[in-house]
């Protein structure tokens, strides 16, 4: 199902299930109908997530319907200790974080374009700042979170997603080296990098923000 036709339906028949319970007896039953139900209730968000932790309509389709295929498959194994939307969600997420960790594995895309320039001194040429803030704290501070946003998805994937893990998702260094089979090492340098380019390709916005 394409984002378009997705989110139109969520906004045609997205009004909230209060029965969980009989919503997983229709699952685990086959009951026709249920299934299409749960993406009409669900998929909008779904794809949401996907979308801002893959920065690409493709993955983020992909993944959603990795998604639906684990729920098909395990529904019968749901106990309600979470809501039926958190049980997708983690499934969700665990789909999208083995497309990241192919994606850092088979990416090789340069970040050196996008980090900021130095002279024979080792000083950077362009306006420095005191220090380099991380995403989350740029989302914080300002109001555009379309533009940062957009500037973390132009960064090389395997930065991106490190990135995105590090300071959007608050996964810890060692959790993020296990999920990309690197040691805490090389997170840390492809972190420092993204968040230098980051840095580079936001300081106008960064810098607007200040001065408001």
């Amino acid at each position: 199902m394409g984002v378009i036709k997705l989110i139109d339906t969520y906004v045609k028949y997205g009004s909230p299930v209060d029965d969980q319970i009989n919503i997983v007896a229709d699952l685990i039953a086959g009951k026709k109908g249920a299934f299409e139900g749960i993406i009409r209730q669900y998929g909008a968000r779904l794809l949401l997530k996907a979308t801002q932790m893959l920065g690409n309509a493709p993955d983020a389709e992909e993944c959603v319907q990795e998604c639906y295929l684990q729920v098909h498959r395990n529904i019968s194994s749901f106990r309600g200790e979470a809501n039926l939307y958190s049980w997708m969600y983690r499934i969700l997420v665990n789909a999208c974080l083995k497309k990241m960790k192919a994606r850092a594995v088979n990416n090789s895309t340069s970040i050196e374009s996008l980090l900021p320039d130095f002279d024979e001194n080792n000083c950077r040429i362009e306006p420095n700042w005191p220090s380099i803030p991380s995403a989350e704290e740029i989302l914080r501070r300002n109001h555009t979170k379309r533009q940062v946003l957009a500037a973390i998805h132009s960064l090389p994937d395997s930065y991106r997603d490190i990135l995105y893990l590090r300071d959007i998702e608050g996964y810890n260094t060692a959790e993020v080296a296990q999920m990309f089979s690197l040691s805490e090492g090389a997170i840390k340098v492809r972190l420092h990098r993204a968040r230098s380019a980051l840095k580079k390709i936001l300081e106008p916005v960064f810098l607007e923000g200040l001065e408001q």
